[in-house]
């Protein structure tokens, strides 16, 4: 059996063919060639935190993998992290473990933040005069550098809800000599975000200031909240999900028709075509993935 520590695996891996490798993956689970039952969740109050234990496997593959990953959301007053993990490596064949990845959480992030890339590359427009990264996190970071694998420009805008944290992923950046391959010119800016909370006009804002022609990614949440006694009246569903560990379709009496030629159609215009009165919440296979609430605040 062998095991792997954080430091081993970032060593291994390779950026363009983790792309690569992933697209094939996404393309086998639209196939119905993978196997991945619902997710493994265990919620902790005091202190808070979670954990999420994720499954799966390709058919006619040699391995199946168990993912273990949690959130302890005070460790940063303790001087440690607030995310850990590890992936097990079993045999289909036999059900043997075969590997053990200390990965602290590493592979989930690349893994997003790759997904991200790939989806820019689809998506993004042919010609990209700036990349718009909405937050100073972990992926706000992550992200930003897989988009130079899959777009060209070097021209980037990032926006957060605190100077200091943007003034640090600004440093950061600058700081790292192997984050971006050539001169990256980074804007810097809390100016817009006085709509976050309203999701369309921060998009209607990020859109005007990239000109029309850029890409972004979120580091920010913008959660698809449903008050948990009204679930039936946008999704097929009887049961709350307050830990988004579902995925359901639309109720129908909310969809709206295809347009004519729509299976013609490329995939960015099919992707924007409204399915719904509630496209905030409607993925592109007529399914939801929400979070029901008791009640909700709003703060001003």
């Amino acid at each position: 059996m062998e095991v792997l520590n954080l430091n081993q695996l970032k060593k291994l891996i390779d950026i363009g063919q983790l792309i690569t490798d992933l697209e094939e993956g996404y393309v086998l689970y639209s196939e119905g060639q993978v196997e991945v039952p619902p997710v493994g969740f265990l919620n902790f109050k005091d202190p808070p935190g979670d954990v999420h234990i994720k499954y799966g496997y390709i058919k006619e593959d040699s391995v199946y993998v168990v993912k273990i990953a949690s959130g302890f959301y005070n460790n940063p007053k303790l001087g440690i992290s607030a995310s850990d993990g590890l992936l097990l490596v079993f045999s289909q064949q036999t059900g043997k473990l075969e590997s053990i990845l200390l990965d602290e959480c590493y592979l989930t992030d690349i893994r997003t933040a790759v997904g991200g890339a790939i989806a820019a590359k689809y998506l993004a427009p042919s010609n990209i005069s700036a990349m718009g990264i909405v937050g100073t996190g972990v992926q706000a970071r992550m992200q930003l550098q897989m988009l130079q694998h899959v777009v060209d420009c070097n021209h980037c805008i990032i926006w957060g809800r605190n100077s200091e944290k943007i003034e640090t992923m600004v440093n950061d950046i600058r700081q790292a000599p192997d984050f971006w391959s050539k001169e990256l010119t980074i804007e810097a800016t809390t100016d817009v975000l006085s709509g976050l909370y309203n999701r369309r006009y921060f998009e209607d804002k990020l859109f005007d200031r990239l000109g029309g022609a850029g890409v972004y990614v979120y580091d920010l949440a913008f959660q698809r909240y449903v008050i948990e006694e009204d679930i039936q009246d946008y999704c097929v569903m009887d049961c709350p999900s307050p830990y988004m560990l579902h995925v359901i379709p639309v109720k129908k009496e909310r969809l709206n028709p295809l347009p004519e030629g729509y299976n013609e159609m490329k995939l960015y215009d099919r992707l924007y075509h409204l399915r719904s009165d509630v496209p905030a919440i409607t993925h592109i296979d007529y399914s939801a993935r929400i979070q029901t609430v008791h009640h909700l605040v709003a703060y001003t």
